[in-house]
Protein backbone atom coordinates (compact mmCIF):
# COMPACT_ATOMS: atom_id res chain seq x y z
CA UNK A 1 0.00 0.00 0.00
CA UNK A 2 1.21 3.62 -0.90
CA UNK A 3 -0.73 6.70 -0.07
CA UNK A 4 1.22 8.87 -2.34
CA UNK A 5 2.88 9.29 -5.42
CA UNK A 6 5.83 9.55 -3.79
CA UNK A 7 5.89 6.94 -1.31
CA UNK A 8 3.75 4.72 -4.69
CA UNK A 9 7.47 5.79 -6.49
CA UNK A 10 9.46 4.27 -3.50
CA UNK A 11 7.40 1.07 -2.82
CA UNK A 12 7.19 -0.06 -6.41
CA UNK A 13 11.02 0.45 -6.68
CA UNK A 14 11.51 -1.98 -4.25
CA UNK A 15 9.14 -4.58 -4.82
CA UNK A 16 8.81 -4.21 -8.87
CA UNK A 17 5.06 -5.17 -9.24
CA UNK A 18 2.96 -6.95 -11.75
CA UNK A 19 -0.46 -4.86 -10.89
CA UNK A 20 -1.19 -1.65 -9.54
CA UNK A 21 -4.35 -0.16 -8.09
CA UNK A 22 -4.45 3.60 -8.44
CA UNK A 23 -6.76 6.42 -7.50
CA UNK A 24 -7.39 9.01 -9.86
CA UNK A 25 -7.01 11.42 -7.70
CA UNK A 26 -4.05 11.81 -4.86
CA UNK A 27 -3.02 13.95 -2.27
CA UNK A 28 0.01 15.00 -4.18
CA UNK A 29 -1.13 14.94 -7.72
CA UNK A 30 -3.04 12.64 -10.54
CA UNK A 31 -2.84 9.13 -10.63
CA UNK A 32 -2.87 9.48 -14.82
CA UNK A 33 0.35 10.69 -14.17
CA UNK A 34 1.66 7.76 -11.48
CA UNK A 35 0.23 5.09 -13.63
CA UNK A 36 2.18 7.00 -17.14
CA UNK A 37 5.35 6.91 -15.01
CA UNK A 38 4.93 3.18 -13.76
CA UNK A 39 4.10 1.75 -16.86
CA UNK A 40 7.57 3.39 -18.10
CA UNK A 41 9.67 2.33 -15.28
CA UNK A 42 8.49 -1.35 -14.64
CA UNK A 43 7.58 -2.88 -17.94
CA UNK A 44 5.16 -5.38 -17.99
CA UNK A 45 3.19 -3.81 -15.23
CA UNK A 46 -0.66 -3.87 -15.45
CA UNK A 47 -2.48 -0.74 -13.88
CA UNK A 48 -6.09 -0.65 -12.77
CA UNK A 49 -7.39 2.93 -12.83
CA UNK A 50 -9.91 3.43 -9.13
CA UNK A 51 -12.34 5.69 -9.70
CA UNK A 52 -15.56 7.36 -7.78
CA UNK A 53 -16.72 8.29 -10.91
CA UNK A 54 -18.14 5.34 -14.18
CA UNK A 55 -17.91 7.75 -17.00
CA UNK A 56 -17.19 7.88 -20.49
CA UNK A 57 -14.45 10.14 -20.18
CA UNK A 58 -12.73 8.44 -17.03
CA UNK A 59 -12.45 5.15 -19.10
CA UNK A 60 -11.00 6.85 -22.09
CA UNK A 61 -8.26 8.54 -20.00
CA UNK A 62 -7.62 4.96 -18.38
CA UNK A 63 -7.38 3.93 -21.60
CA UNK A 64 -5.24 6.60 -22.63
CA UNK A 65 -2.51 6.16 -19.70
CA UNK A 66 -2.40 2.77 -21.00
CA UNK A 67 -4.64 0.99 -17.94
CA UNK A 68 -5.71 -2.39 -17.89
CA UNK A 69 -9.54 -1.92 -16.54
CA UNK A 70 -11.05 0.18 -14.07
CA UNK A 71 -12.94 0.14 -10.94
CA UNK A 72 -15.37 2.50 -9.55
CA UNK A 73 -15.69 3.65 -5.38
CA UNK A 74 -17.43 2.08 -3.64
CA UNK A 75 -16.22 -1.21 -4.73
CA UNK A 76 -18.38 -3.90 -5.75
CA UNK A 77 -17.82 -7.61 -4.19
CA UNK A 78 -14.56 -8.60 -3.52
CA UNK A 79 -14.97 -11.25 -5.88
CA UNK A 80 -15.22 -8.86 -8.66
CA UNK A 81 -12.40 -6.98 -7.49
CA UNK A 82 -10.22 -10.05 -7.64
CA UNK A 83 -11.52 -10.83 -11.28
CA UNK A 84 -9.98 -8.06 -12.17
CA UNK A 85 -6.79 -8.18 -10.77
CA UNK A 86 -6.28 -12.20 -11.47
CA UNK A 87 -6.71 -11.26 -14.97
CA UNK A 88 -4.20 -8.24 -15.02
CA UNK A 89 -1.83 -10.51 -13.40
CA UNK A 90 -2.22 -12.97 -15.80
CA UNK A 91 -1.47 -10.30 -18.79
CA UNK A 92 1.49 -8.81 -17.10
CA UNK A 93 2.69 -12.60 -16.91
CA UNK A 94 2.23 -13.46 -20.44
CA UNK A 95 3.77 -9.88 -21.48
CA UNK A 96 6.66 -10.64 -19.55
CA UNK A 97 6.89 -14.07 -20.72
CA UNK A 98 6.86 -12.72 -24.56
CA UNK A 99 9.35 -10.07 -23.88
CA UNK A 100 11.97 -12.94 -22.35
CA UNK A 101 10.99 -15.02 -25.37
CA UNK A 102 12.19 -12.28 -28.35
CA UNK A 103 15.25 -11.43 -26.08
CA UNK A 104 16.04 -15.31 -26.24
CA UNK A 105 15.53 -15.24 -29.90
CA UNK A 106 17.70 -12.39 -30.25
CA UNK A 107 20.68 -13.71 -28.21
CA UNK A 108 20.19 -16.86 -30.10
CA UNK A 109 20.63 -15.38 -33.26
CA UNK A 110 24.06 -13.52 -31.60
CA UNK A 111 25.29 -16.23 -30.52
CA UNK A 112 24.96 -18.26 -34.19
CA UNK A 113 26.27 -14.93 -35.33
CA UNK A 114 29.35 -15.28 -32.98
CA UNK A 115 29.90 -18.84 -33.85
CA UNK A 116 30.40 -18.57 -37.17
CA UNK A 117 31.90 -15.55 -37.38
CA UNK A 118 34.48 -16.99 -34.57
CA UNK A 119 34.74 -20.46 -37.05
CA UNK A 120 35.86 -18.61 -39.83
CA UNK A 121 38.29 -16.40 -37.27
CA UNK A 122 39.95 -19.81 -36.52
CA UNK A 123 40.67 -20.99 -39.74
CA UNK A 124 42.71 -17.69 -40.58
CA UNK A 125 44.27 -18.28 -37.24
CA UNK A 126 45.11 -22.02 -38.44
CA UNK A 127 47.10 -20.27 -41.84
CA UNK A 128 48.67 -17.33 -39.87
CA UNK A 129 50.05 -20.03 -36.85
CA UNK A 130 51.39 -22.80 -39.95
CA UNK A 131 53.22 -19.87 -41.71
CA UNK A 132 54.30 -18.83 -38.01
CA UNK A 133 55.72 -22.55 -37.56
CA UNK A 134 57.16 -22.59 -41.15
CA UNK A 135 59.23 -19.45 -41.07
CA UNK A 136 60.53 -20.69 -37.32
CA UNK A 137 61.81 -23.59 -38.85
CA UNK A 138 63.08 -22.25 -42.10
CA UNK A 139 65.45 -19.61 -40.19
CA UNK A 140 66.93 -22.58 -37.52
CA UNK A 141 69.81 -22.78 -40.34
CA UNK A 142 70.22 -18.94 -41.11
CA UNK A 143 71.73 -16.61 -39.36
CA UNK A 144 69.16 -13.66 -38.74
CA UNK A 145 69.00 -10.99 -35.97
CA UNK A 146 67.26 -11.62 -32.76
CA UNK A 147 63.95 -8.85 -33.32
CA UNK A 148 63.16 -11.56 -36.38
CA UNK A 149 62.69 -14.61 -33.98
CA UNK A 150 61.17 -12.33 -31.21
CA UNK A 151 58.42 -10.84 -34.03
CA UNK A 152 57.67 -14.39 -34.92
CA UNK A 153 57.59 -15.40 -31.26
CA UNK A 154 55.08 -12.47 -30.63
CA UNK A 155 52.88 -14.09 -33.57
CA UNK A 156 52.82 -17.55 -32.23
CA UNK A 157 51.80 -15.86 -28.57
CA UNK A 158 49.62 -13.42 -30.31
CA UNK A 159 47.44 -16.61 -32.05
CA UNK A 160 47.30 -18.12 -29.37
CA UNK A 161 45.30 -15.89 -27.21
CA UNK A 162 43.27 -14.94 -30.56
CA UNK A 163 42.14 -18.85 -30.27
CA UNK A 164 40.89 -18.31 -26.84
CA UNK A 165 39.04 -15.75 -28.07
CA UNK A 166 37.23 -17.56 -30.42
CA UNK A 167 36.64 -20.48 -27.93
CA UNK A 168 34.93 -18.04 -25.85
CA UNK A 169 33.16 -16.99 -28.67
CA UNK A 170 31.83 -20.47 -29.65
CA UNK A 171 31.45 -20.54 -25.65
CA UNK A 172 28.82 -18.16 -25.81
CA UNK A 173 27.60 -19.30 -29.23
CA UNK A 174 26.74 -22.77 -26.96
CA UNK A 175 29.02 -24.79 -29.45
CA UNK A 176 31.52 -27.29 -27.81
CA UNK A 177 34.31 -25.72 -26.02
CA UNK A 178 36.50 -28.45 -24.94
CA UNK A 179 36.97 -31.17 -23.12
CA UNK A 180 37.29 -31.08 -19.25
CA UNK A 181 40.95 -30.34 -17.95
CA UNK A 182 42.55 -30.65 -14.13
CA UNK A 183 43.06 -26.68 -13.98
CA UNK A 184 45.73 -25.08 -10.94
CA UNK A 185 43.46 -22.16 -9.86
CA UNK A 186 46.12 -19.87 -8.76
CA UNK A 187 48.35 -20.20 -11.48
CA UNK A 188 45.67 -19.42 -14.27
CA UNK A 189 44.72 -16.40 -12.04
CA UNK A 190 48.42 -15.17 -12.58
CA UNK A 191 48.35 -16.21 -16.20
CA UNK A 192 45.57 -13.55 -16.37
CA UNK A 193 46.35 -11.10 -14.30
CA UNK A 194 47.22 -8.39 -17.47
CA UNK A 195 43.83 -9.74 -19.27
CA UNK A 196 42.12 -8.95 -16.10
CA UNK A 197 43.76 -5.61 -15.59
CA UNK A 198 43.08 -4.23 -18.96
CA UNK A 199 39.11 -5.52 -18.29
CA UNK A 200 39.32 -3.59 -15.51
CA UNK A 201 40.92 -0.02 -16.27
CA UNK A 202 44.01 1.72 -15.03
CA UNK A 203 41.88 3.61 -12.29
CA UNK A 204 40.65 0.36 -10.25
CA UNK A 205 43.46 -1.68 -8.83
CA UNK A 206 43.83 -5.48 -8.67
CA UNK A 207 44.94 -7.69 -5.98
CA UNK A 208 45.45 -11.38 -5.15
CA UNK A 209 45.41 -13.27 -2.49
CA UNK A 210 46.04 -16.40 -3.59
CA UNK A 211 46.39 -19.33 -1.07
CA UNK A 212 45.55 -22.24 -2.94
CA UNK A 213 48.79 -23.30 -5.07
CA UNK A 214 48.34 -27.04 -4.93
CA UNK A 215 44.26 -27.47 -4.99
CA UNK A 216 43.16 -28.05 -9.04
CA UNK A 217 39.26 -28.35 -10.15
CA UNK A 218 37.83 -30.00 -13.20
CA UNK A 219 36.58 -27.90 -16.13
CA UNK A 220 37.29 -26.42 -19.65
CA UNK A 221 39.93 -23.54 -18.98
CA UNK A 222 37.98 -21.66 -21.57
CA UNK A 223 34.55 -21.65 -19.17
CA UNK A 224 36.90 -20.60 -15.77
CA UNK A 225 37.96 -17.71 -17.96
CA UNK A 226 34.46 -16.63 -18.52
CA UNK A 227 33.86 -16.81 -14.91
CA UNK A 228 36.75 -14.49 -14.13
CA UNK A 229 36.08 -11.87 -16.62
CA UNK A 230 32.21 -11.74 -16.08
CA UNK A 231 32.75 -11.44 -12.74
CA UNK A 232 35.50 -8.53 -13.09
CA UNK A 233 33.39 -6.45 -16.14
CA UNK A 234 30.80 -6.47 -13.28
CA UNK A 235 32.46 -5.47 -10.18
CA UNK A 236 34.12 -2.63 -12.79
CA UNK A 237 31.02 -1.53 -13.36
CA UNK A 238 29.93 -1.30 -9.91
CA UNK A 239 33.33 0.63 -8.82
CA UNK A 240 32.96 3.06 -11.11
CA UNK A 241 36.01 4.93 -11.88
CA UNK A 242 38.48 4.35 -8.50
CA UNK A 243 38.71 1.44 -6.08
CA UNK A 244 40.00 -1.96 -5.79
CA UNK A 245 39.19 -5.25 -6.82
CA UNK A 246 40.40 -8.11 -5.00
CA UNK A 247 40.63 -12.10 -6.30
CA UNK A 248 40.86 -14.46 -3.31
CA UNK A 249 41.75 -18.19 -3.24
CA UNK A 250 41.71 -20.75 -0.50
CA UNK A 251 41.28 -24.41 0.44
CA UNK A 252 38.02 -25.41 2.56
CA UNK A 253 36.18 -28.32 3.57
CA UNK A 254 34.97 -29.86 0.54
CA UNK A 255 36.59 -27.73 -2.31
CA UNK A 256 38.23 -25.06 -3.29
CA UNK A 257 37.23 -21.42 -2.41
CA UNK A 258 37.12 -18.05 -5.19
CA UNK A 259 35.99 -14.77 -3.99
CA UNK A 260 36.00 -12.01 -6.18
CA UNK A 261 35.26 -8.70 -3.74
CA UNK A 262 34.65 -5.19 -4.74
CA UNK A 263 34.89 -1.99 -3.20
CA UNK A 264 31.84 -0.42 -5.14
CA UNK A 265 28.54 0.89 -3.59
CA UNK A 266 26.70 -2.48 -3.07
CA UNK A 267 23.45 -3.85 -4.06
CA UNK A 268 20.26 -3.77 -2.43
CA UNK A 269 18.64 -7.16 -1.07
CA UNK A 270 16.13 -7.40 -3.31
CA UNK A 271 18.41 -7.28 -6.39
CA UNK A 272 20.62 -9.75 -5.00
CA UNK A 273 18.13 -12.47 -4.71
CA UNK A 274 17.37 -12.37 -8.34
CA UNK A 275 21.01 -10.92 -9.52
CA UNK A 276 21.61 -14.59 -11.28
CA UNK A 277 18.18 -14.97 -13.14
CA UNK A 278 18.23 -15.45 -16.68
CA UNK A 279 18.06 -12.05 -18.38
CA UNK A 280 17.67 -10.15 -15.50
CA UNK A 281 19.73 -6.72 -15.22
CA UNK A 282 20.51 -3.75 -13.48
CA UNK A 283 22.07 -2.54 -16.38
CA UNK A 284 20.49 0.24 -18.80
CA UNK A 285 19.26 -0.74 -22.31
CA UNK A 286 22.19 -0.45 -24.42
CA UNK A 287 24.87 -1.45 -21.57
CA UNK A 288 25.04 -4.81 -21.37
CA UNK A 289 23.26 -8.32 -22.13
CA UNK A 290 22.16 -9.31 -18.41
CA UNK A 291 23.46 -12.70 -19.14
CA UNK A 292 26.89 -12.52 -17.00
CA UNK A 293 25.57 -13.64 -13.63
CA UNK A 294 23.32 -16.21 -15.02
CA UNK A 295 25.78 -17.83 -17.32
CA UNK A 296 28.26 -17.80 -14.40
CA UNK A 297 25.78 -19.58 -12.06
CA UNK A 298 25.32 -22.03 -15.32
CA UNK A 299 29.02 -22.66 -15.66
CA UNK A 300 29.89 -23.37 -11.71
CA UNK A 301 26.73 -25.36 -11.12
CA UNK A 302 28.27 -27.62 -14.27
CA UNK A 303 31.50 -27.84 -12.69
CA UNK A 304 29.53 -29.66 -9.60
CA UNK A 305 29.91 -26.23 -7.57
CA UNK A 306 27.78 -23.15 -6.14
CA UNK A 307 27.93 -19.75 -6.12
CA UNK A 308 26.82 -16.94 -3.62
CA UNK A 309 26.42 -13.10 -3.50
CA UNK A 310 26.82 -11.12 -0.16
CA UNK A 311 26.23 -7.36 -0.42
CA UNK A 312 25.17 -3.99 1.62
CA UNK A 313 24.68 -1.12 0.23
CA UNK A 314 28.18 1.17 0.38
CA UNK A 315 30.04 -1.67 1.91
CA UNK A 316 30.94 -3.57 -1.73
CA UNK A 317 29.71 -6.82 -2.87
CA UNK A 318 31.35 -10.77 -2.68
CA UNK A 319 30.70 -13.62 -5.41
CA UNK A 320 31.91 -16.06 -3.42
CA UNK A 321 32.52 -19.89 -5.60
CA UNK A 322 33.37 -23.00 -4.06
CA UNK A 323 34.26 -25.83 -6.63
CA UNK A 324 35.28 -29.59 -5.84
CA UNK A 325 38.69 -29.98 -6.25
CA UNK A 326 40.69 -33.06 -8.05
CA UNK A 327 42.30 -35.98 -5.81
CA UNK A 328 45.98 -35.36 -5.40
CA UNK A 329 47.83 -37.19 -8.42
CA UNK A 330 44.79 -37.22 -10.90
CA UNK A 331 45.69 -35.43 -14.03
CA UNK A 332 42.67 -36.46 -16.38
CA UNK A 333 39.07 -36.67 -15.69
CA UNK A 334 36.08 -37.63 -17.93
CA UNK A 335 33.08 -36.06 -18.59
CA UNK A 336 30.07 -38.47 -17.22
CA UNK A 337 27.73 -39.16 -20.20
CA UNK A 338 24.59 -36.79 -19.98
CA UNK A 339 21.40 -38.10 -19.48
CA UNK A 340 17.71 -36.25 -20.36
CA UNK A 341 14.53 -37.85 -18.14
CA UNK A 342 11.95 -39.76 -20.74
CA UNK A 343 9.28 -37.45 -21.75
CA UNK A 344 5.92 -39.02 -20.58
CA UNK A 345 4.22 -40.48 -24.14
CA UNK A 346 1.12 -38.75 -25.39
CA UNK A 347 -2.05 -40.87 -26.01
CA UNK A 348 -2.78 -39.57 -29.49
CA UNK A 349 -5.26 -36.89 -28.59
CA UNK A 350 -5.38 -33.09 -30.58
CA UNK A 351 -5.73 -30.19 -28.21
CA UNK A 352 -7.76 -26.99 -29.49
CA UNK A 353 -6.71 -23.62 -28.00
CA UNK A 354 -9.14 -20.65 -28.45
CA UNK A 355 -8.09 -17.48 -26.78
Amino acid sequence: EADTIASARLTAKSVDPDVALVDKNLPDGSGLDLIRELKAKHPGLEAILITAYATVESAIMAVEVGAFDYLVKPFPELQSVLFKVRNAAEKSRLQRLEALHRHAQKMGALGRLAGGVAHDFNNLLCVVLACAHQALNDIKDVRVGPSTTEALDDILHAVDSATRLTRQLLSFAHRPVGRLEVLPIDAIIVELRSMLTRLLGAEIELVLALDAATARVAMPRTQLEQVLANLVVNARDAVGTHGTLTIETRSVEGGLELSVHDTGSGIPPEVAARIFEPFFTTKEVGRGTGLGLSMVKSIVDEAGGRIAVSSLPGEGTTFCIVLPVVPSGETTIARAPDSAPALPPGHGKRVLIVE
